[in-house]
């Protein structure tokens, strides 16, 4: 998950910071060539790397449950266990708890990534 969100996040900052500065020369404002981002600009890129991060992986994470619990039917291995929750359960069973997992992740994010500009933009 943090190797998915990490690489997110700065995907969706450069996006951000390329749609913000090209705003900022259409209306002449100052720091059109801005490459760093606030706290708070930090915090919304960082919920929504975070939640497009926590549903894409959920698939991951229910598999993972499921196989330490003994609800993979008895799966050998993770191939297996998909195969087998599929025959049993279906498809849909791998968005089960998608969207608890996103409420929770996002603000989580939202948090992390607020902090991390914020001693990132630090002067030492």
């Amino acid at each position: 998950f943090r190797a998915i969100s990490l690489c997110s996040y700065e995907l969706t900052k450069q996006a951000y910071i390329k749609v913000r500065n090209s705003m900022r020369r259409e209306t002449g404002q100052d720091g059109a060539d801005s490459t760093s981002i606030l706290a708070w600009e930090g915090a919304v890129v960082g919920a929504i790397s975070g939640s497009f991060s926590a549903a894409l992986t959920n698939p991951l994470d229910v598999l993972k449950t499921r196989m330490m619990t003994g609800k993979a039917y008895d799966a050998k291995g993770a191939l297996q266990a998909v195969s087998r929750i599929l025959a049993n359960d279906g498809a849909a069973t791998f968005l089960n708890g998608i969207v608890p997992r996103v409420v929770y992740i996002g603000p989580s994010c939202a948090i992390f990534f607020m902090v991390y500009e914020s001693v990132r933009n630090l002067d030492f």
